[in-house]
């Protein structure tokens, strides 16, 4: 753990170094460093660590240029199972091409890209990578998706199998966006956690999402925090639990 450092772009190449042919390590967390997209470029082709389980570049501005490279250099890395690339600067392009390569890579479980700007009107291209990769806990907590973005996750992930656990917390999601959410649990048997917290969801749309969680004997998990839910809502998810026991 060499987390909330100085190291940057310098730092990052000398570890990059060190780690060349490493086999033993298994966690690296190397967040909020001030590590660049040039610092990426140099740096990473220079390590290979065959048994790196995790990796954690959170709050480093490596953009998507960065993020690109970083994808490129997964061959590296044939038993990572997390990244977590937080608050990094990342747009729609980079999460493109991330996902693009996670679907043949598909060994990658957790993937968390939480407080990154990763909105676009383009985001119905991504749904041939939602429905093959092999993703289980997916972040995208306070990425902007707003309606657009999240209307699109949800159809994208009627094709998934694979997702348990996805957060969409703090986007700016009413429910105009929310719809497709409800179509999705009407047949969705793999997602175990949702949370839809501190967004603008409101009565209409919940009744109907409620309704189709009532049979749904996957769902364990499901926060509904800081929304505009009101009074009559309390009554329909006490009935829905009668009959819903997971």
């Amino acid at each position: 753990d060499l987390s909330g450092n100085s190291l940057k772009n310098e730092g990052f190449d000398l570890i990059c170094k060190g780690l060349n042919n490493n086999i033993s390590l298994l966690n690296l967390n190397l967040s909020n460093n001030d590590i660049q997209d040039t610092g990426i470029r140099h740096s990473l082709k220079k390590i290979n660590t065959t048994k790196l389980f995790s990796i954690n570049l959170s709050n480093n501005p490596i953009l998507d240029d960065g993020l690109i490279l970083f994808t490129n250099s997964l061959r590296h890395f044939p038993e990572l199972r997390i990244i977590r690339i937080s608050n990094c600067g990342i747009e729609f392009k980079g999460f493109k091409e991330l996902l693009k390569i996670l679907q043949s890579v598909r060994r990658v479980e957790t993937l968390d890209v939480s407080n990154n700007r990763l909105a676009s009107d383009r985001f119905d291209e991504l749904k041939p990578f939602f429905c093959s990769f092999g993703i289980k806990f997916l972040n995208m907590s306070r990425c902007q998706l707003g309606d657009d973005g999240a209307y699109n996750i949800g159809e994208c992930l009627i094709l998934n199998e694979t997702i348990r656990n996805i957060n969409l917390s703090h986007n700016k999601i009413s429910d105009i966006g929310f719809k497709s959410f409800v179509y999705l649990f009407n047949s969705n048997e793999s997602i175990e956690s949702f949370d839809i917290s501190s967004n603008l969801i409101t009565d209409v749309t919940m009744k109907d999402f409620l309704s189709s969680i009532e049979y749904n004997h996957t769902l364990k998990y499901l926060n509904l925090y800081d929304n505009q839910l009101r009074n009559d809502i309390g009554g329909l998810i006490l009935k829905i639990l009668e009959r819903n026991r997971t």
